[in-house]
Parts: structure tokens; sequence; C-alpha cells
């Protein structure tokens, strides 16, 4: 069996995992664990930060895609890199901007949600992380692993969010420790 073909087999059973785990989250565990408002909460900060991924990415992991084997050896490092920098000229001046003016930026947000307010810079963070993963699971896809990233896109993300709530449900962490947390995650995931 091809590499191709295997690799795609394993990636379907992958998705498939991710999405039943995903669906036990937002069907049972979230909904039973977490009141309304947080439950908004976490929604939003993930949700808007899956927004501004690809503004900080500056389409960066389609093009790593595209033209990396179309590189000569010794100009792949130099792609890369250039891949790699890319992102900053957009995370500098949204960092900048949120930093400079959090206080609007909550208050705006706080409209919907006055819990969104003092997780600004989670949503943010969020973004970030979602955006190098975004590079990174790019770059195992041209090198031909793919399994591994997708494991961490689909299924490593959303089963530690499932042990979060548990341990959140079990009172064994407070929900500040949870919304971190699940920022660690991403952290962790893109690393």
């Amino acid at each position: 069996m091809g590499i191709v073909i295997r690799q795609s087999l394993q990636n379907t059973a992958i998705t498939y995992a991710g999405f039943v785990i995903g669906g036990i989250n937002t069907l049972f565990l979230y909904t039973y664990i977490l009141a309304p408002n947080y439950y908004g909460l976490v929604t939003f900060i993930l949700a808007t930060g899956a927004l501004l991924m690809p503004f900080m990415t500056f389409g960066a992991q389609n093009t790593m895609v595209r033209f990396y084997n179309s590189q000569e050896q010794l100009k792949k490092e130099g792609f890369i890199t250039l891949v790699l920098l890319l992102p900053l000229l957009a995370i500098t001046p949204m960092a900048l901007f949120t930093w400079f003016h959090y206080e609007k930026i909550g208050d705006f947000f706080a409209k919907e949600n006055i819990l969104v307010k003092e997780y600004v810079w989670y949503v943010f963070l969020i973004g970030l992380t979602l955006a190098y993963f975004e590079i990174f699971y790019a770059w195992s896809k041209v090198k031909l692993k793919s399994v591994f990233g997708n494991f961490m896109k689909e299924v490593f993300a959303r089963m530690c969010v499932l042990i979060l709530l548990l341990l959140l449900h079990f009172k064994k962490i407070s929900l500040d420790v949870f919304l971190l947390s699940i920022v660690g995650v991403y952290a962790l995931r893109m690393l």
C-alpha cells in the first residue's frame, strides 16, 4: 500500500475519532458542566481565535504546501525561514494594537458577554497558536508525514479539553485554570 493511501486511511480514522470526541464535548460535557455564559465564553475565545488565524498566517501554510517542493534544496531552508517569519508581519501589529487598545476591545466585546473583557488576550494567544500550528502542520504535509499533525489537530486538543472538563466538573481545577489550560493545550499542540 502506498504512503498516500495508508496516510489517507489513518487520517480518516483520526478525523472520525476527533469528530466523536468533539461531539461528546459539545453535546454533553460543555453543556452539562459549564453555565451557558461560560460555554459561550469558551466558544467565543476558540471561534474568534480561529477567525484571527488566517489573518495572522498571511497564507504562509498554503504557500508552504504549494511552493516548498518546487524550491532547490539550498533554497528550501531560506524558504522555511521566510514562511516562519512572514506571519510576524501581521502578528506584531495585532499584538501592539491589542496591547494599546485592550480596554476598548474588551468594552466592544463585553456588550454581548461581560465575561469576554477579561479574556481578550486569550483570543489573541489562541489565534497565534493556531496560526503557527497550521504552518508546522503544512511543513509536515510537504514532508509526507501528515498523520501525527492530523492527530494533533483532530484528537489531541479535543481529548485534552475533555480531560479539563472532567477536572472542572470534579472541582480539581477552577474555571480560570480551565480557561488558561485551554490556551496551554493549544500552545502545546503548536509546539
